[in-house]
């Protein structure tokens, strides 16, 4: 599951797959004018990137990004020093089932540019994970980004927290790997980093403290640092590890009023900055909110805009600083919406295609991002010799399911790779018709590339299938890329090298193939059967077919599933029938005292797929009886705190 799929069809994995606009576009001059949009915003992308010379793209790119100069790269290593004139350890503030908003933080900080000449590594800290879900699926976020500190602690906001990740920090990172500067941020902060680096830069070294001043314009003396985000010399996060009875002091009062009262008992932190208004609150005129000393409007020269409580706010607030091309939200909401999500999108496209014809071999985007079921599991599978099946998995999702598919890329992306086989795993959803969606899901098709966008009003029951499958072939013209295509939910878990296996022996015509419903049925011709809906594959002459079937529209409304396979009765197609039972099957939920049946069961080891995975508990069982956590080497920042990966199962 990667970008890079054979080198014939570099483009094709990137630009077809990203966004299906099949009406007709009604004035001429309407489509000028919209073009025009994304070739200026792809010239000013470059020209604020690259403002010396346009022969920098090269080296940008085939630079490794997980380097120090990534505000999300690993370890701090001693031979990028020389190259740089500080490092910052930022550490978002968060809880471990924050999920979402973890996932779109490290998408809004990957896609930054790169601060000059400064490393700002952004991590997040959380207590000890005492949650069995937690436990397994924030393993498997450390395995693939390395970007999390579990501190030895219970999770609070204003009851040790705070001093336990700066007194944790000395002792994590010694000599030549400790940092200049040691930062705490909430994780409803966005903070710009190359601002930040540029306005660290002439500050002193040692003794100091910088945030936004609070309360604001009052005596000097008794401000601190507001909660948003602060930043203090390495040296003072040394006193506060050297000096134990600050964890009471001010304890179970707000923590940044309390880090302001121990640096102000220690003399510490003299060296004060305050950086209003470059920081401040988003200003939230839904809510009536007024301007004042500490909110305001987006601008420009922002460091950090705090109190982005929803997607809307970061939504907003990213496309302000062109994180998502800047386009006016109006425009998505107008009769032509889908031609303008389309150049909504078109300069991530339009940059993904200059990446793969100039560097096909290069592209990367952020270390964090760089291990992904369409940056990682495809690319050492495409690069092996002529893979003897292809196969193309659809996951059905809606937009608004951030978590679901931040969970699932991480899931699919640490499996094994199958072996001399391509299976694509693409999220599909429908028009994305709010402003927020149109906004985070272009952060993810710009990430990842792995999210196709029907031209359809987002459905279950009522042809959201019938597009999907019929859309297929104008992705792909010509010789047929996949062997197969497949459509599953997103509470369903495929083992992609058990589903390759499965398939390399069957027919690549007419094959329809999935778990029988009604199993076990007495009598087929009353009661026929069809493939359920938690996941099935048809051969790539099926889907032409539904493609090349307008009588099929007449026929939408319904189980999907059930529809599905009327349509191959109807047209006597998919007649190569493959049931995958017991090897697919239900997720058994000995908790809810469920019992075995035909269609749930136990997980066993040789499974295709899992359905029914419908919360975090669920995936984190069922991803632990894989071993998708075992094997992998653990983040040093395990170090603070013990993770327990073996509680009960009472399925």
């Amino acid at each position: 599951m990667t970008l890079l799929t054979a080198k014939s069809h570099r483009l094709l994995g990137v630009h077809p797959r990203l966004l299906i606009c099949t009406r007709h576009l009604a004035m001429a001059a309407n489509v000028v004018a919209a073009c025009l949009v994304p070739v200026t915003v792809l010239a000013f992308f470059y020209l604020v990137l690259f403002p010396n010379d346009f022969t920098q793209l090269q080296s940008a790119l085939s630079n490794k990004l997980a380097t120090e100069a990534s505000p999300n790269s690993t370890e701090p290593k001693a031979a990028a020093a020389a190259a740089v004139d500080f490092r910052v350890f930022f550490g978002i503030i968060t809880r471990a089932d924050s999920y979402e908003r973890r996932a779109l933080l490290r998408m809004a900080y990957a896609l930054q540019p790169r601060p000059r000449r400064a490393v700002i590594d952004v991590r997040f800290v959380m207590c000890r994970l005492d949650k069995e879900e937690d436990a397994v699926l924030v393993s498997l976020e450390i395995i693939t980004h390395n970007d999390v500190l579990v501190l030895n602690c219970t999770e609070n906001m204003n009851d040790g927290k705070t001093y336990d990740y700066f007194s944790t920090l000395p002792r994590l990172f010694r000599g030549a790997e400790a940092y200049d500067y040691a930062g705490k941020i909430d994780d409803d902060t966005y903070y710009r980093l190359d601002a930040l680096a540029d306005t660290l830069r002439p500050k002193a070294r040692r003794d100091m403290w910088h945030g936004f001043l609070n309360p604001c314009h009052i005596d000097p003396k008794w401000q601190y640092m507001s909660g948003m985000g602060y930043i203090v010399s390495w040296d003072v996060a040394e006193w506060v590890a050297a000096t134990p009875e600050l964890r009471e002091l001010g304890k179970g009062g707000h923590e940044d009023e309390g880090f302001g009262l121990w640096l102000r008992k220690g003399g510490k932190g003299k060296n004060k900055y305050g950086e209003e208004p470059r920081m401040y609150d988003y200003l939230d005129r839904e809510m009536y909110e007024d301007v004042n000393c500490f909110r305001h409007e987006l601008v420009t020269d922002t460091v950090a805009v705090h109190k982005l409580k929803d997607r809307l706010k970061w939504a907003r607030t990213l496309r302000f600083f062109n994180a998502t091309n800047g386009l006016k939200p109006s425009k998505m909401y107008t009769k032509k919406k889908q031609l303008f999500s389309l150049f909504f999108l078109l300069p991530f496209i339009l940059l993904a295609i200059i990446y793969f014809l100039i560097f096909p071999n290069e592209f990367r985007l952020q270390s964090s991002l760089a291990t992904s079921p369409t940056a990682a599991a495809d690319t050492a599978a495409t690069a092996k010799a002529a893979p003897d099946i292809r196969v193309l998995l659809g996951v059905l999702t809606r937009a608004d399911k951030y978590e679901r598919r931040a969970l699932v890329r991480l899931a699919y992306a640490l499996q094994p790779r199958p072996a001399r086989a391509v299976v694509h795993v693409r999220f599909v959803v429908c028009n994305l018709t709010k402003e927020e969606d149109a906004a985070l899901v272009s952060l993810e098709i710009a990430a990842y590339g792995d999210v196709i966008v029907l031209n359809c009003t987002e459905n279950m029951d009522n042809g959201k299938t019938h597009t999907y499958f019929s859309s297929l072939p104008s992705l792909f013209p010509g010789e047929p890329y996949y062997d197969y295509v497949g459509k599953t939910d997103d509470d369903t878990y495929y083992r992609l090298a058990s589903l390759a296996d499965t398939l390399r022996d069957k027919p690549r015509r007419d094959a329809y193939y999935g778990f029988l419903t009604p199993c076990h049925a007495a009598d087929t011709e009353k009661t026929p059967q069809y493939m359920s809906g938690m996941g099935y594959v048809v051969s790539w002459d099926v889907a032409a077919w539904v493609a090349a079937t307008p009588e099929l529209r007449n026929d939408l409304n319904g189980p999907e599933d059930l529809v599905f396979g009327r349509w191959l009765r109807w047209g006597g197609r998919g007649r190569n029938v493959y049931g995958s039972e017991p090897r697919m099957y239900d997720y058994l939920d000995g908790e809810m005292k469920e019992k075995p049946n035909c269609f749930r069961h136990l997980l066993q080891v040789d499974t295709v797929a899992v359905h029914k995975l419908k919360d975090n508990l669920k995936w984190a069982r069922t991803l632990r009886f894989f071993n998708a956590t075992q094997g992998h080497e653990r983040s040093p920042l395990f170090r603070c705190a013990p993770i327990n990966h073996e509680p009960s199962i009472t399925s």
